[in-house]
């Protein structure tokens, strides 16, 4: 009770296809897909909180002025908590965006909003994640 244990003997197995396209100057869409068949080989259960399905999808635009935009979606499926299989985890989407604009060749305005709908979720039984986030800063090169 309250301990994490290691399984004898684990395999995973899986796909993972990915699409990155440039469909005008400046734009970028890039997605992928994974599916994992994870499980425990001696019970035949699944590996705990693994999700099977995992999809990730990407669009970023630079602009001419050099303002760069973009967006992020991902989408977990459904998994389960314990090696038992016997409680479940929901899947989830969370959706960021981002954008950014150089005052100079070396000095960077940017900020990004995480969880942007503020999604309730959890990867962990109890253990929910951080809500919506916004970040902001200066990124300087030197």
């Amino acid at each position: 009770f309250g301990t994490y244990d290691n399984v004898a003997k684990a395999s995973a197995k899986g796909v993972e296809i990915g699409l990155t396209r440039r469909p005008a100057d400046g734009f970028t869409i890039a997605a992928n897909y994974t599916h994992t068949n994870a499980r425990d080989e001696v019970s035949g259960l699944r590996l705990a909180r693994r999700p099977a399905d995992v999809v990730n999808f990407n669009a970023d635009y630079a602009l001419p002025f050099g303002l760069s935009v973009g967006v992020g979606v991902q989408m977990s499926g459904d998994r389960f908590d314990d090696a038992g299989n016997t409680r479940s985890l929901d899947g989830y989407i969370l959706t960021d965006v981002r954008a950014s604009f150089p005052v100079t060749d070396s000095i960077e305005l940017y900020g990004r909003v995480e969880n942007l709908f503020d999604v309730d979720y959890a990867t962990v039984y109890q253990n929910g994640q951080a809500g919506r986030g916004v970040f902001g800063g200066v990124r300087v090169r030197m």
